[in-house]
């Protein structure tokens, strides 16, 4: 084996998803953003334990998902020989079993500090589930049509619950209203992300959400998810959600209007510009989590 191009550092940097793990974040600093707009003090070592827990969950989720990916189906990756195929999965396999361990040590750290309710047990529990399910047989959820789904539950719904039940055990029902709006979101913004490597997908038989619906009905799928997301979002401004909440979810619309635009021109024949449409996906949810952020934590 050429030891020069042998990187175990660099093997698992490439498939840590950055993006996964900024959104995780936000997410995070959103639900715990709840607590604090309802007057309770942030408890600082819970934050940062259970911050720490779920970056860990995603990471080792997704190391276990790459072990169990046949290396040829991977259509960034060219390895050399066997061996070599061989060894990146045993890092894969040996930082899964790492971060997951320490991540079980952590929750071990959070229930002798009394601070685990059960509420926040069966959310942290169900998110495991739906994390290892993504990429361990029999389950495998990531090819089999639902495990967008599957990540946007965890994403938008378990990781924002969790941290809003660390700081305050009672679960806050202004938290669901933005859970709604904002997972229709990021589920249209993982239809949109994956347009671009849909004919790999097809190649390497990987049968995601936008395989599952088609490129057509996908890219349909993708523009009523977001319309409707602003949609509810009105809807919930009118039913009880503040308005100094709904407005400023408001300012992405411009943003999405134009990404439902990219689309719909892909979808009649105009030449895609990827780098737009990932750089308009990713800002319309991460402009709603800041406005909303920083509206939760400072005023």
């Amino acid at each position: 084996m050429d030891s020069k191009s042998f990187n175990p550092f660099s093997l698992i940097l490439k498939a840590s998803r950055p993006w996964l793990l900024l959104s995780a974040a936000l997410f995070y600093i959103l639900g715990a953003g709840v607590a604090i707009h309802q007057g309770q003090t942030i408890g600082w070592s819970n934050f940062f334990f259970g911050l720490a827990l779920i970056i860990l969950l995603l990471l080792g989720g997704n190391y276990l998902k790459r072990f169990y990916d046949p290396p040829s189906s991977d259509p960034e990756k060219t390895p050399s020989s066997l061996s070599q195929q061989q060894a990146d999965h045993q890092i894969y396999l040996l930082a899964a079993i790492t971060l997951l361990t320490i991540g079980a040590g952590l929750t071990i750290v959070l229930l002798l500090q009394d601070v685990l309710t059960w509420i926040a047990l069966l959310v942290l529990g169900i998110a495991i589930a739906l994390v290892l399910a993504q990429g361990i047989p029999p389950f495998r959820l990531v090819y089999s049509g639902y495990g967008e789904l599957a990540e946007t539950a965890v994403m938008t719904l378990m990781i924002p619950v969790f941290a809003q039940l660390l700081q305050l055990p009672q679960f806050h029902p202004l938290l669901l209203q933005m859970i709604f709006p904002l997972a229709l979101i990021y589920l249209a913004d993982l239809l949109a992300l994956s347009l671009e490597t849909y004919a790999a997908q097809l190649k390497f038989q990987k049968q995601t959400l936008i395989i599952r619906a088609g490129w057509e009905w996908g890219m349909r799928l993708h523009n009523y998810l977001l319309v409707t997301a602003f949609l509810l979002l009105a809807l919930l401004a009118l039913l009880g959600l503040p308005w100094s909440l709904a407005w400023r979810a408001f300012l992405a619309f411009p943003i999405a209007i134009y990404q439902v635009w990219q689309i719909w021109s892909i979808s009649q024949g105009a030449p895609p510009n990827w780098k737009i449409l990932r750089l308009t996906a990713v800002a319309t949810v991460v402009m709603i989590l800041y406005q909303w952020i920083i509206f939760l934590w400072t005023l």
